[in-house]
């Protein structure tokens, strides 16, 4: 089959594009892309459904995919910008939108192999989270695509994805990726002799402070412990430690402990000790290194002093993989005495408890879960939720893997755009009591806990008892901060949401996600300026985080600054196409800045968006309430309500909703929710 579009021609029997007469040499997942697309054509494919079929069994970060859409575009003449071609929507995929027509294959009956092109069966993969290796496009130069790939940084207040799609096992490796994984092992070792050489290792220039400001060696940051495994699932078991790691030393209210959100951006790259310190502002640093070989695992740690760069303690264990959790509890203790720091009958306990379940396998599922739980997406989370149920059904009474799953469920209606809030939430519930009756000494089961009853069940007593006692097991916890604050504002206590947002900051000073919620934080208490700043302050952190931008839009707005905010919508626009998110966004400041005609356009577009997926109701109520339109917003806003939509908690505090406080229909709803005081 030959497909004409534009002054494009794609041969499926000659695996060949041509443009413009000039045949375009493409890397062979690169044409499946294109090809798929092509083929497909009459909808939307998810980025889960174009990975499973062009990369089946094997995890493509949103880096590589969108690196490789870019690819695709600029081999056909398009461009992230104009994107007349393929067209992006945010959290939903992509869809080839040019007109096509379809001739006779020259050579039918010739049609080569799947992947079959000049460039070999070989294929780079990038790893997850590794930036996109640009597949080669020849002839050149083509035009290039002026907006980068679309990183979204997920974070509980954005979306992204689709309904899942199941993978096929993973294939066995290919012997070139055999040896692109020894090659890479040895890379690995000479970057560690870069490390000791240099005294530290990190990444990415953050937080400025004063150098000469003293740093307080009992606060410190865990640093993501390297990896030497030939094993494939060598990354989740190293990040998962790592993670453990920060998760024992946060019960220690002695220190101050760096939260993973920070901490995870140095992986991968070398800095010194002395600039790490600066940017986390820390006087200790642990850092190490961990080989899982089979049975076996090695692990060697090293407490750095930030201030003198030497060492104040350093061991290397050699153990069965039994042996594991005695050795996370070992370098917890042995930190803490470094540093001087007394711990309390209760942390010891709890440190020696933290593992949670005694069973191996359910213990590697469990952080395999963690691993795709921190990817923020919708494919990340229905993973994560697998493996969850896999640790479950290895050791029933495993409390973390009951209270990581609810937690996954709970943050699906923010991360998946299609994802009704009834669907899952009852679910989230259930795992929640059963994680209750098995670790009711786990402060990750009472920060699930309390979220479940703050966005699902709208329990605002025992939301706030649960998330006192999360932050008395884990005062280090800059999640449990973070959603403590949520609660705070739906009480109307801002002075207190703000201190605690600010806590929240100084224990993961990189995190662009804590950084974007301390800008909510600002703007629910009115305080317009000081949001916008801290919005931007996450864009600096991480220029393609979506909700930030939204963010501002309606900052912007509160100031009555809607040049601004209708450009910000416009960047948003080319950035992420016309999702139902980015529309919600655009309808509302279209309104809001006196452009009804513009905004019921907006609005009919989401009605035709509800005949293929979910939209969220209140998108509509705020694009009605804008439009002045009470009866409307009011009746999307009873749905809203059958839903549990937890956005509506913000009711008493989001100035959007101001016209409507004197509306006897408003107040009702504030009393069946329990918001009025």
């Amino acid at each position: 089959m030959i497909y004409v579009f534009g002054d494009c021609q794609l041969d499926t029997s000659l695996y060949s594009l041509e443009r413009a007469g000039q045949t375009i040499r493409l890397r062979p997942k690169v044409f499946k892309v294109c090809l798929y697309l092509l083929e497909h054509r009459d909808r939307v494919v998810s980025r889960e459904e174009l990975c499973a079929q062009v990369w089946p069994g094997q995890f493509i970060s949103q880096a590589t995919l969108e690196g490789v859409i870019r690819t695709v575009r600029q081999a056909v003449g398009d461009s992230g910008q104009t994107q007349v071609i393929i067209q992006t929507l945010h959290g939903y995929g992509y869809r080839f939108v040019a007109g096509v027509e379809e001739r006779p294959s020259k050579c039918i009956g010739k049609e080569g192999p799947p992947g079959a092109s000049a460039f070999g069966e070989a294929e780079l993969v990038a790893s997850p989270g590794a930036s996109a290796q640009e597949p080669e496009v020849t002839p050149s130069p083509l035009r290039h695509d002026n907006i980068r790939g679309a990183t979204i940084h997920h974070d509980g207040n954005g979306i992204s994805g689709t309904p899942p799609v199941t993978l096929a096992e993973r294939p066995t490796p290919s012997q070139p990726l055999q040896r692109l994984r020894q090659a890479a092992l040895v890379v690995q070792t000479v970057a560690v002799l870069i490390l000791v050489i240099l005294g530290g290792w990190a990444l990415w220039r953050g937080v400025r402070t004063d150098k000469s400001v003293p740093l307080d060696k009992s606060r410190i940051a865990v640093l993501p412990f390297l990896t030497f495994s030939a094993e494939e699932d060598h990354t989740y078991f190293a990040d998962g430690i790592t993670e453990e790691l920060i998760a024992q030393l946060s019960q220690i209210r002695g220190l101050t402990v760096i939260a993973r959100t920070s901490v995870m951006q140095y992986k991968g790259t070398l800095k010194d000790i002395p600039t790490i310190g600066r940017e986390l502002q820390v006087g200790s640093i642990l850092q190490g290194s961990i080989r899982k070989d089979g049975n076996r695992v090695r692990i060697s740690a090293q407490l750095i002093d930030v201030a003198s760069q030497g060492h104040l303690w350093s061991q290397e264990y050699d153990r069965e993989l039994t042996g594991v959790f005695a050795i996370q509890r070992d370098i917890a203790t042995r930190v803490a005495q470094q540093l001087k720091v007394q711990m309390s009958a209760g942390e010891r306990q709890r440190i020696e408890e933290q593992q949670g379940t005694g069973n191996l396998e359910a213990y590697t599922l469990y952080l395999q879960g963690r691993y795709f739980r921190n990817q923020w997406t919708d494919e990340g989370l229905r993973k994560a939720i697998a493996f969850f149920e896999q640790a479950i059904a290895k050791d029933p009474h495993y409390a973390l893997a009951h209270a990581s799953m609810a937690d996954a469920y709970l943050l699906l209606p923010f991360v998946a755009a299609t994802t009704r809030p009834m669907d899952v939430y009852p679910r989230a519930m259930s795992a929640v009591e059963r994680a209750l009756q098995h670790g009711a000494a786990f402060a990750t089961v009472h920060t699930t806990e309390a979220s479940a009853k703050l966005w699902y069940a709208w329990d605002w007593a025992g939301a706030e008892a649960a998330f006192k006692k999360a932050l008395a097991l884990s005062p280090n916890d800059a999640i449990t901060h973070r959603r403590y604050a949520w609660y705070l504002i739906t009480r109307g206590r801002m002075d207190d949401a703000i201190a605690v947002m600010h806590r929240a900051r100084e224990l993961s000073p990189l995190s662009p996600g804590i950084a974007k919620n301390a800008g909510l934080v600002f703007y629910f208490a009115r305080q317009y300026d000081q949001a916008i700043a801290q919005f931007r302050a996450a864009l600096d952190l991480a220029p393609d985080l979506l909700t930030a931008y939204s963010g501002l839009v309606y900052a912007y707005l509160q100031k009555g600054w809607s040049a601004k905010a209708l450009a910000t919508c416009q960047q948003m626009l080319e950035r992420w196409g016309r999702t139902p998110w980015i529309l919600w966004d655009c309808g509302y400041a279209s309104a809001v800045s006196a452009k009804p005609e513009q905004a019921r356009q907006i609005l009919a577009e989401l009605h035709e968006w509800t005949q293929y997926t979910y939209v969220k109701p209140l998108a509509f109520a705020w694009i009605s309430m804008a439009l002045g339109e009470k009866d409307q917003a009011l009746a999307w806003l009873d749905q809203a309500y059958a839903e549990h939509d937890p956005y509506l908690t913000l009711l008493n505090a989001d100035p959007i909703y101001d016209p409507l406080r004197n509306d006897l229909r408003f107040t009702s709803l504030l009393q069946r929710m329990g918001l009025t005081k």
